[in-house]
């Protein structure tokens, strides 16, 4: 899959109250763009895993570039929603969440993270949460994926 495949499409869905881009990747997935915070909820979203999945703030990008346990990513179903993956483009990681969340190409989750409730109806999947557990992490052209089976 190529970053080509992310800018296919104008289609806008409504998430979390926001307007949300939505895009058809080369398998025909609907790919729904996210700011993802690296760490543990109990943590104040220091440690490992994914403190928390949210609605793409616009007037952030520049901030969140800045901010090395945040970055863009892009979530779509798998396996008919029973299960969820993120891309990350590898451009956008900040060479600390490399090192210390897809180090060893496996994220740990001690805890759960909740998926806003938008992302869950818009891509149809069946589950609301990440679960604790370690979940490969795929590294292809230029982006991680992570599927949370």
């Amino acid at each position: 899959m190529s970053t080509t495949a992310f800018r296919t499409s104008t289609q806008f869905i409504a998430a979390d109250k926001l307007q949300l881009p939505a895009w058809k990747g080369q398998t025909g997935n609907e790919m729904i763009r996210c700011d993802v915070v690296f760490g543990s909820p109990s943590l104040e979203c220091r440690g490992t895993g994914v403190c928390k999945i949210t609605a793409q703030d616009r007037s952030r990008n520049a901030e969140i570039r800045k901010d090395c346990n945040r970055t863009t990513a892009f979530l779509t179903a798998s396996e008919g929603g029973q299960f969820v993956s993120m891309i990350m483009m590898r451009e956008l990681l900040c060479v600390n969440i490399l090192r210390q969340h897809l180090r060893g190409q496996v994220l740990v989750m001690e805890e759960p993270c909740r998926i806003p409730q938008g992302f869950v109806t818009s891509l149809g999947l069946k589950t609301d949460v990440l679960k604790p557990g370690s979940y490969p992490i795929s590294e292809m052209a230029g982006y991680f994926r992570i599927d949370f089976k």
